[in-house]
């Protein structure tokens, strides 16, 4: 007899629950903005200029030389790989960069010296 008095309880007022739940105007959730990507380190954008490219080093700072020269060639631009001498590496792709003269917005066709420091021996 419990049983059945506690089930028509928990019936009658799960329904009180519901009428009340569907007589309230529906809730606004906050729609979280897409994130924004974040400003250059100056606040100002700089458009690439026609038949110029932008060589950024960070991209390639730490890589091999090798693959650099590739995607650099790939940006027409002339890479010229040397390491801190200021002569071509022995072996280019054991060879890390870690700068690039010029940097920034280059024009096309325009060398670029790859520095790249060489494995210990």
């Amino acid at each position: 007899m419990l049983f059945v008095l506690l089930t028509a309880a928990s019936i009658v007022l799960g329904t009180f629950v519901v009428r009340d739940a569907m007589n309230k105007p529906p809730v606004e959730l906050p729609v979280a903005a897409a994130p924004e990507a974040p400003p250059p380190a100056d606040g100002a954008v700089v458009p690439v200029p026609p038949g110029s490219v932008d060589v950024n080093e960070t991209f390639y700072v730490g890589r091999s030389a090798t693959v650099v020269k590739v995607e650099l060639k790939a940006q027409a631009v002339v890479p010229k790989i040397v390491n801190a001498r200021g002569v071509a590496p022995a072996n280019e792709g054991g060879c890390t960069v870690t700068a690039i003269a010029p940097k920034g917005i280059v024009k096309i066709n325009s060398p670029i010296t790859v520095t790249c420091m060489e494995p210990i021996r």
